[in-house]
């Protein structure tokens, strides 16, 4: 039997004109909410008009979108006018709006707008409840998708800030009917646990309705009593949901958060030494300040008086300058070992300090190697001991042993 064989462009090519042939569907009212609305450049209207069960795409070409008597915005319950028809290049059926007018908010805005006000009015959003972040954390939970962009760029930002940092990864979901309840999850582990000194809540960019989540009453309060100081990075910039505003701190971005969270590492032994240098610039500067005003006050020629009370005056003089000079050395000592000792404590965690006593650090290209299973036979590895590196060659690779 002869099969009759269709080109992909020849299947969407029939279907487009069966739906632009539907007499209902060439002239449709459609009602719905606005998600995802896009103006662009060439002045077209990209959007979604959804309800509680579905969405459709729709598009509104320049010219009719110029007839509009108002900007579209997320959220409006509008009545869509226009046909159904079939994208040929992508398959995709949307809906072409002709004209479109306005019938209130919708539900999804609604309802955030609503769940903002009832948690405002309960103080979940006041700056005396946010925590502190600390400055210099140990160890960090960070509460987002085990495979997500998100988790991969916090975990490249606070290694690069600070190698000793100690990373957790609690995964959880982070879209879908079950994200809240597993987000609600992962912060009360995080919390059982009582390790962290921060805990990063992430997730990457999406649309109004991939991030409502983070909208949810349980996670908006499983994030207010969270004992631990909690900084959320939901979405991009530009996106705001219930999370970011009874969490104690908001970054703008996943890496936002880890540059946030995580202290500059090399930065603070520069600091450090900084102000060792500055203080003894200082006590150096004043104590000869001291020492030559009081030898002026020595040489100061007295009149007027008998020349024993001369002689007492600069036998006082010079006790106090030997007094002075006593105190300022003994401040400066003490300084100097206040300084010493911080310096020795940044020591004892400096990489080199370690590697002298053995160790080593491996790196795959630009990556530290940590396990076995970040290297493969014939990867080329650096091996950096104190006092150089050695290139070698990875020709076998053993599991299961380690140093005890």
């Amino acid at each position: 039997m002869k099969k009759n064989i269709l080109t992909v462009s020849n299947v969407n090519l029939y279907i487009k004109s069966l739906l632009e042939e539907d007499v209902i569907l060439s002239d449709i009212y459609i009602k719905g909410e606005i998600s995802n609305f896009k103006l662009h450049s060439s002045g077209h209207m990209y959007f979604s008009l959804k309800d509680l069960g579905a969405s459709i795409n729709c598009v509104m070409f320049k010219g009719n979108a110029q007839e509009l008597a108002f900007l579209p915005k997320n959220g409006e319950n509008v009545i869509a006018v226009g046909r159904i028809s079939l994208y040929e290049k992508t398959g995709v059926y949307q809906l072409y709006v002709d004209e479109m007018e306005k019938t209130g908010l919708g539900t999804f805005y609604e309802n955030f707008e609503k769940l903002k006000a009832k948690l405002l009015a309960e103080g979940l959003f006041d700056e005396e409840n946010k925590k502190p972040i600390p400055k210099n954390p140990e160890y960090v939970s960070i509460v987002t998708s085990p495979t997500g962009a998100a988790v991969r760029d916090i975990i490249k930002v606070a290694r690069a800030r600070n190698p000793y940092v100690k990373l957790n990864i609690i995964p959880t979901l982070v879209q879908g009917d079950l994200a809240p309840t597993s987000i609600c999850e992962a912060i009360k582990l995080a919390n059982l646990h009582n390790k962290s000194d921060v805990i990063i809540l992430a997730r990457g960019g999406g649309s109004i309705e991939d991030l409502w989540a983070f909208n949810d009453e349980n996670v908006a309060r499983a994030i207010f009593l969270s004992k631990i100081p909690t900084i959320s990075a939901i979405g991009h910039e530009t996106d705001f949901t219930i999370a970011d505003f009874v969490a104690d701190l908001r970054a703008s971005t996943p890496s936002n958060a880890a540059e946030i969270a995580v202290n500059d590492y090399v930065a603070q032994i520069s600091h450090v030494a900084m102000l060792y240098s500055q203080i003894e610039r200082s006590m150096n500067y004043k104590l000869n300040f001291e020492k030559n005003r009081l030898k002026n006050l020595a040489n100061r020629p007295v009149l007027k008086r008998p020349l024993e009370k001369v002689y007492e005056n600069q036998i006082h003089l010079e006790n106090l300058l030997k007094q002075l000079e006593k105190n300022s050395l003994s401040k400066i000592n003490d300084n100097k070992n206040k300084l010493a000792f911080l310096a020795n404590a940044l020591n004892l965690n400096s990489p080199l300090n370690i590697m002298s006593k053995g160790y080593n650090a491996i790196f795959c290209g630009d990556n530290l190697v940590n396990s076995t299973k970040n290297i493969k036979v014939d990867d080329e590895i650096n091996i950096k001991f104190v006092d150089g590196s050695v290139n070698a060659l990875v020709t076998d690779i053993k599991e299961g042993d380690c140093i005890g």
